[in-house]
């Protein structure tokens, strides 16, 4: 499913990646939702995590699809796809 998720990316479409991002983990996402609204240290963390990683997704894009889905299977990079989608759902 990075395959996906990353071709989403590629394509512009964020919303599209979180929704698959969503799918794959529900109860997950809805958590970590809760979590970073009622916890203001943790929320001003992921956004920062997300921000330094977002440069990183940038990069790994201009270099070519394989580098981002690399990226993107990381540790790091899994746990920015669920912060991204907890997040955007907080807007």
């Amino acid at each position: 499913r990075v395959s996906e998720i990353a071709g989403s990316i590629l394509a512009g479409e964020a919303d599209a990646a979180r929704d698959v991002v969503r799918r794959l983990a529900p109860a997950g996402g809805r958590r970590l939702t809760r979590r970073i609204f009622t916890d203001r240290a943790l929320k001003e963390r992921v956004q920062r995590f997300l921000a330094r990683y977002q440069t990183l997704i940038g990069e790994a894009s201009s270099r070519d699809r394989g580098a981002l889905v690399e990226l993107l299977s990381s540790e790091s990079g899994r746990a920015f796809l669920l912060f991204d989608a907890a997040a955007n759902d907080l807007n």
